[in-house]
């Protein structure tokens, strides 16, 4: 473990603290918030994940290092993805930030997970839900063979000549107006997700013999239509976010600006050498470069192209300024206050929010498209990153 902890050590201290600091740059508050929570919870479960390895291989007398370090290297592989994705974001590359603010308000990955682990809980699970035990059905256990049928569909079991139906269970009211009012509602705009044309579950009664489906069948073909229902959802936000996010798209909460990078007293964090770089670009002989005639000429054979490049690497390094795949600095694109209300209206549409009606003894939907103080973009996150 010490071996490892000082191979690696300080390299995954380095990129974790770059992460947390390029984070702190992202245009919108939230998003800053996420991915430094996310970032550190990422690398304390890798943390945790890799003393386990090594206590299990001390326990079977087996070598740590044949199976942690292709690990860790993916990892920093991974993280070192992440960290350039936070400086594309950082430098105006609209499409990469388009996707994490859709992250951050719980459109994508793991946020949209929990929200949609709180939609599907049981009426009677949820503090805040007013219709109350004594509306809802018994729940029906399922029949023979059927066991693993989500308990959202229990109940709702219908057969005719051609079709064996699932609905949503009353019980789970919540996610079933919901599902209504998204199949109902048309949406501006590319989405991230398909559209969801029903809220029921049906597949043919028979199989193509003409003999009544099996229940094993039935119950994979069922639990895999529930799992494409449930990605096809847009998960509800909480009303405070919903109202932030609603605020920042519609200008009535000014966006803040782009914050200035911050300089150390020095000017530069790092002293690097830059003979020691000479040679690492050498030796590696993988940096090319491109002349005007188009041909190419390899970094060993033109001190030029050289000079050049270990240049262009240490502004990457020091000012965290992107490159691309010749090495060449890529220009960061204006960030302004309208480019980022056009990101935050788009994440906005796709947002719903949801509030009991005591008198209709339902769920009311709103949509972040039907506010009437929100111009919603009528392009895609790729094409508004054009």
């Amino acid at each position: 473990m010490e071996r490892i902890r000082s191979k690696y050590g300080p390299i995954t201290r380095h990129l974790l603290r770059a992460i947390l600091r390029e984070s702190t740059y992202l245009p919108d508050p939230s998003a800053r918030a996420y991915c430094r929570q996310h970032a550190l919870e990422r690398f304390r479960n890798g943390r945790e994940n890799i003393r386990e390895a090594v206590y299990i291989c001390r326990k079977k007398k087996s070598s740590p290092e044949e199976w942690v370090d292709p690990v860790l290297l993916r990892r920093l592989h991974t993280g070192h993805h992440a960290l350039e994705r936070l400086q594309n974001a950082n430098h105006g590359k609209l499409s990469v930030l388009t996707t994490i603010i859709l992250e951050t308000y719980g459109r994508t990955g793991k946020p949209r997970r929990q929200l949609i682990n709180t939609l599907v809980q049981p009426d009677h699970d949820l503090s805040d839900a007013s219709s109350g035990d004594g509306d809802a059905p018994p729940l029906e256990p399922p029949l023979p063979g059927l066991e693993s049928i989500p308990a959202q569909l229990w109940g709702t079991r219908t057969v005719d000549k051609q079709h064996i139906t699932y609905t949503i269970s009353p019980r789970y009211s919540r996610l079933r107006d919901l599902a209504r009012s998204q199949a109902q509602h048309t949406f501006n705009g590319r989405r991230q997700r398909r559209t969801l044309r029903s809220t029921k579950l049906a597949i043919p009664s028979t199989n193509m013999w003409l003999q009544p489906m099996p229940r094993k069948r039935e119950q994979n073909a069922i639990y895999k239509l529930y799992a494409e229902f449930l990605h096809k959802l847009e998960a509800p936000l909480p009303e405070s976010e919903w109202e932030r996010l609603r605020d920042l798209a519609s200008g009535k909460v000014p966006w803040e600006g782009p914050r200035p990078r911050r300089a150390s007293p020095e000017g530069l964090p790092v002293v690097f050498d830059r003979q020691k770089l000479y040679e690492m670009v050498k030796g590696a002989n993988a940096l090319k470069a491109e002349t005007a005639d188009g041909e190419e000429h390899s970094s060993e054979d033109n001190s030029e192209i050289l000079e050049k490049t270990v240049s262009r690497y240490l502004e990457r390094i020091v000012l965290a300024r992107p490159l691309n795949h010749l090495g060449a600095w890529v220009p960061p694109s204006r960030l302004d206050a309208r480019t980022m209300r056009r990101i935050w209206a788009y994440t906005f549409s796709l947002c719903p929010l949801m509030k009991w009606n005591e008198a209709g003894k339902n769920w009311d939907v709103q949509w972040g498209s039907q506010a009437q103080t929100v111009s919603v973009p009528h392009a895609s996150p790729e094409e508004i990153g054009g």
